[in-house]
Order: C-alpha cells, then structure tokens, then sequence
C-alpha cells in the first residue's frame, strides 16, 4: 500500500500555567492508543477548535505534504522518531537555556495517508496553497481545521506531540536561535 505525508507544527509562547498549554496537553495526555473514529475526530476537533482560538498566539511554525508514496513513510518516520525524542526529554532547568517561568511550546500533528483515498484527498486539496502563502497564521489554522475532516478509516497513522513535554518546562528564545530550529519560519 502507498502512503503520503501529511504533518503541521505550530510554535507559541507558552508560560508556567498556560491554559492553551495544559488544555492540549489534557487532550494528548487522554487520548488512548487505539481510539474509536468517532472519538477520534471528537478529540482533533477539541485541538482544532483550542487552536482556532489561539491563532494570534501563533509565532512561528511549518507545515509539509508529501505526495510521493516513495517519500512519505520515510517522512513520517522521521518526524515520528524526532518529536518521540524530544517531547520525553527532560533537561535541566540550570542548561543555560531554561527559565523555568515559561518560553514557547512546539505542538505537532503529523499523518501517515492511504494514497488516494480520502483523507488524503482532503489533505491534497487544503495544502495547495500558493508559496507566498506557506507561512500565513490563516493557512495554519486552515490547515489544522482540516483534520477533524479526515475519514480516519483511511489514515494510517496519527501522531500527537508537545515540545517541551514537561508542563513546566518551555524552548526559550536562546534554544530557539539555535540551527536545529531554523526551519521553523516567523509567521505573518
């Protein structure tokens, strides 16, 4: 069977306490590993709608599609085992690059598609947006207000994560400025 990529990420300022924060963790914290379609939808829903609201909050983020089924399970893959690494690490508040009093959060949502089929077809046609466009707040919201569309019947895998994982820790502007982070763009 061949599959297509599908992921978006979205960074925000996110102190001790955020309620954006807590509420979206809540949500990924609560989502079984094998879930019902409908509870499926219901819980991306929830996302969605937590981040329709916070859509100014919004500083930075990236969005890929792939369509090429000799690409995509790599893609996923990739972004699978890297966000896994990082939303468990817990470094030290005295690294140099933590406050302990806030900093920003990378919240993920990446989906492995059964080529051609529905949700995939959904995906395709809410990720055609011209190159100027790549890198609006409204395409973001857009593009996450798409997944509660999906037939999950036809998604292969889902995946959820938030970056720090630890509710009290955040990515500060130091850790940010750093290479391995530059392909998150400012947001217009």
């Amino acid at each position: 069977m061949d599959y297509t990529f599908f992921g978006v990420q979205i960074l925000f300022p996110a102190n001790r306490g955020d309620p954006l924060r807590g509420e979206l963790g809540q949500i990924v914290r609560s989502m079984p590993e094998k879930m019902e379609l409908v509870e499926k939808r219901g819980n991306y829903q929830r996302i969605r709608t937590l981040l329709h609201g916070a859509r100014e909050r919004f500083t930075r983020g990236y969005w890929d599609y792939i369509s090429d089924p000799s690409k995509g399970e790599a893609e996923w893959e990739t972004w699978c085992s890297e966000l896994e690494k990082l939303a468990g690490e817990k470094r030290p508040q005295s690294d140099g690059y933590r406050s302990g009093a806030g900093g920003s959060v990378l919240f993920t949502m990446a989906f492995l598609l059964v080529k051609g089929n529905a949700a995939d077809t959904v995906a395709a046609e809410r990720c055609d947006v011209q190159e100027p466009d790549f890198f609006r707040r409204g395409v973001f919201d857009a593009l996450v207000a798409t997944i509660p569309m999906f037939n999950f019947a036809t998604v292969k895998g889902d995946a959820v994560y938030i970056v720090p994982g630890d509710d009290d820790d955040g990515l500060s502007d130091v850790e940010l400025a750093d290479e391995g982070w530059s392909y998150l763009r400012p947001l217009i």
